[in-house]
């Protein structure tokens, strides 16, 4: 997989196995603790939206989601107090390392699939005269808050490019917080977390002028030589309107995770049922309209479960 373009890299998800389904005699009732986001996220509208689908397709299956973020939700299946959760592959393979913030190796977490890619996006008002990261110096920068997806890869890019600590003031801001400020001019920039493209972004570049300000390859690939859940998204010209430069972003695979020992059949039914309906899905987060051109089975450090394997031609 080339790392460092995602849309047509792998070819699409096709389910080209299946596994026998129990005898009606065997089958049984079966309610999922769905690990999901924070109230009024996009995660949690995802959950919101699997649920009907996998409980109208799976007729023994419960689905019970609940709010959690990317480094909780890992924790929980690792635990056993979630049997599904959403994650994301940068925070998920820092668990399987067991690399801070985790206390210990997470040896129970497996992959069911990549649900979209998303990019940590760095847009600066006009007036502020910022071109790039180091430009920052001094200047006020709305970061993703604590949980949101993007929270330590701002801060990771921050310090790489000598910008870190007390040298930027910070305002810790939701998604839409940070983009409501940018447009208000409360701050110079925003460091915001979304699929490519991102509606939000698009609305509000459609409104007002932005930059969209690159991060350096070489400071990604650090990121990457670091840590297997890291991409390099390329944001080319047109993503947003008026963008007419070609720039950079830190990006990660938002994930369905799953405990590795839950069983072959039911890890297997839950994918199957998601790559059928995953275009039912695009209304929540746009970028799923690319995620079939080769991104569920995409290895970014989560071990597949092994039931699961086949679907994506591994």
């Amino acid at each position: 997989m080339d790392r460092h373009f995602w849309k047509g890299c792998v070819g699409a998800a096709l389910l080209i196995a299946a596994i026998a389904a129990p005898t009606p005699a065997a089958a049984q009732f079966v309610t999922f603790r769905f690990a999901a986001g924070q109230e009024g996220g996009v995660w949690m509208a995802l959950a919101a939206a699997l649920k009907p689908i996998w409980e109208n397709n799976l007729s023994t299956a419960a689905i019970q989601w609940m709010p959690g973020d990317a480094a909780s939700n890992v924790t929980a299946i690792e635990d056993g107090d979630a049997d599904l959760a959403l994650g994301n592959s940068m925070t998920t393979a820092d668990a399987i390392e067991g690399r801070a913030p985790f206390k210990k190796k997470h040896t129970n977490v497996c992959q069911l699939a990549v649900l979209y890619l998303h990019a940590l996006h760095v847009l600066a008002s006009p007036e502020s005269k910022i071109e790039t990261i180091a430009d920052m110096k001094g200047k006020t920068v709305a970061v993703p808050a604590k949980g949101e997806a993007g929270e330590v890869v701002a801060q990771q890019i921050l310090n790489a490019n000598g910008v870190g600590g007390n040298l930027v003031k910070t305002v810790a801001a939701t998604t839409a917080e940070a983009l409501k400020l940018l447009r208000e001019g409360k701050v110079d920039a925003a460091m915001v977390g979304d699929g490519v493209p991102a509606a939000d972004i698009t609305k509000l570049a459609s409104e007002k002028d932005i930059v969209v300000v690159g991060v350096p390859a070489d400071k990604i690939s650090t990121l990457e030589q670091s840590n297997m859940g890291f991409l390099t998204a390329t944001l080319q010209p047109g993503t947003y309107p008026k963008q007419q430069n070609e720039a950079l972003a830190a990006g990660f695979g938002v994930q369905l995770l799953a405990p590795c020992n839950m069983l072959d059949r039911r890890a297997f039914n839950l994918t199957r049922v998601l790559v059928e309906s995953l275009s039912q899905l695009t209304s929540v987060e746009k970028s799923i309209e690319d995620t079939d051109k080769g991104l569920m089975g995409a290895d970014f450090g989560t071990p597949p479960h092994a039931a699961v394997g086949i679907v994506h031609g591994t």
